[in-house]
C-alpha cells in the first residue's frame, strides 16, 4: 500500500512583511488491493501559501492546494478535491 517512489521539496521565502511557502510532492504508483491488480496512478501535488504581516501578530493569508490540478487519490475509490483556494486572517497569540 506504499508508493513505489516518493519525494518532496519545500521552499520558503521571507521578505520584509511577506512570506511565501511552496511545496511539491511526488507519489509514484500504488498497489491498491492485495487481491487484484489495481493500481492508483502517480501524482504531483503542489501547494502555495502567501502571507502578509499586517501587524505584529496579525497576518493576511492565502493558500492554494493542488496547484497542478492533479486527479489523484490517497485512498482507493475516494478522490481528492481539485484545486482549492483558501484565504483568511491569522492571529498569533
Amino acid at each position: 500500500y506504499l508508493p513505489d517512489h516518493r519525494w518532496g521539496a519545500f521552499l520558503r521565502v521571507e521578505f520584509w512583511r511577506f512570506e511565501a511557502d511552496y511545496s511539491v510532492r511526488y507519489r509514484g504508483p500504488v498497489h491498491a488491493c492485495p487481491f487484484a491488480p489495481v493500481r492508483m496512478d502517480r501524482a504531483f501535488i503542489g501547494s502555495l501559501v502567501l502571507q502578509c504581516r499586517i501587524h505584529e501578530s496579525l497576518y493576511l493569508q492565502g493558500r492554494v492546494d493542488n496547484l497542478f490540478d492533479a486527479r489523484y487519490s490517497e485512498v482507493y475509490g475516494y478522490p481528492e478535491p481539485g484545486r482549492t483556494f483558501l484565504g483568511g486572517i491569522r492571529v498569533m497569540l
